[in-house]
C-alpha cells in the first residue's frame, strides 16, 4: 500500500492539470455534502430536541463541504475559460 500512496501523491504532486487535483477532493466532497444533506432531511423529519441538535452539528459540518464543492466548481469553470 505505500508505493500506491507513494505513486498517487508523486502524480498529485507533478500534475500541471486541474482535473487530477480537483477530481478526487471534489467526488469526495460532493458524496460526503449529499450524504450528510439526507442525514439532516432524516433527523429533521424525526422532530425531537436530540434531532434538533444532531441537524447543528451536520450544519457544523456541511458548511465546510459547501465551500470546497463551491471552490471545486469554480476551478472547474477557470479550467474551461483559459
Amino acid at each position: 500500500m505505500t508505493s500506491t500512496v507513494t505513486t498517487w501523491t508523486t502524480q498529485v504532486m507533478m500534475a500541471n492539470d486541474n482535473e487530477v487535483l480537483s477530481n478526487p477532493v471534489g467526488l469526495i466532497a460532493i458524496l460526503l455534502l449529499l450524504a450528510l444533506l439526507v442525514q439532516k432531511e432524516l433527523a429533521q423529519s424525526y422532530g425531537e430536541a436530540s434531532a434538533r441538535l444532531w441537524q447543528q452539528t451536520l450544519n457544523i459540518a456541511a458548511v465546510p463541504l459547501f465551500l470546497i464543492f463551491g471552490l471545486t466548481m469554480i476551478t472547474r469553470l477557470l479550467a474551461l475559460f483559459p
